[in-house]
Formats: C-alpha cells, structure tokens, sequence
C-alpha cells in the first residue's frame, strides 16, 4: 500500500510504502468490527528514517471519519515522529517485546 503526503499544503510530497518500510508493531483492539471502539494500525519506519502510522477504525477511535452529523469508519496515513511511535509502540500487541524497543528505540532508553 503506497501513501502520498502533502506536507504544509506545498507540493512536496513523500511516499510512504508499506512493502518497502519496516513493519515496528501493530495493534488490534480484539473487539468485533462492528464494535464503535474497533481499531487496528501497524506503525512503520520507512527506508529514510520516517516512523509512520497506517490504520483503520470505528467511530469512537483516532481513525473516526465524520459522515454528516455522526462518526463513523475511518482509515489513514500519518506521520509519527520518534518519541510518538515510542509511545505508540509502547501501546502496542508488540510493546512488551524487549527486542522491538531495543531495535527500534533503543537510543531512547538510559541505563540506570
């Protein structure tokens, strides 16, 4: 699935792929998708460094999209930068990983 991002409303754009970024971890609600709390996303880092998030949901998640008065399904892209896919690693399927935090975050992390 390929992405294009308009950045600041000027024409540079940056691609985001994701079968050619590396897949950090990824979330599923465990609720039925019918379910207004339903959500899943993959965070991703792309081949020049960019953390990016790809993900969809019901009405009452971050990926809610509005259709006239009420909230309903809603997918997207968004960009992350280190300390928010940290923290959204951290609340993800994957977060108790040891290996994902230190591969991916590692320079983030004081020994102490």
């Amino acid at each position: 699935m390929t992405f294009h991002y308009k950045i600041n409303n000027e024409h540079k754009r940056i691609r985001l792929n994701t079968e050619t970024a590396e897949r950090v971890c990824g979330y599923i609600s465990g609720l039925g998708m019918s379910d207004f709390s339903y959500q899943r996303w993959d965070l991703y880092l792309s081949r020049k460094g960019q953390f990016f998030l790809v993900g969809e949901g019901h009405g009452n998640t971050e990926w809610a999209a509005s259709h006239g008065n009420s909230r309903g399904w809603g997918e997207g892209c968004r960009l992350l930068g280190t300390m928010a896919a940290f923290q959204k690693c951290l609340q993800s399927d994957d977060g108790d990983q040891p290996e994902v935090i230190e591969k991916f975050f590692g320079h983030l992390i004081q020994n102490g």
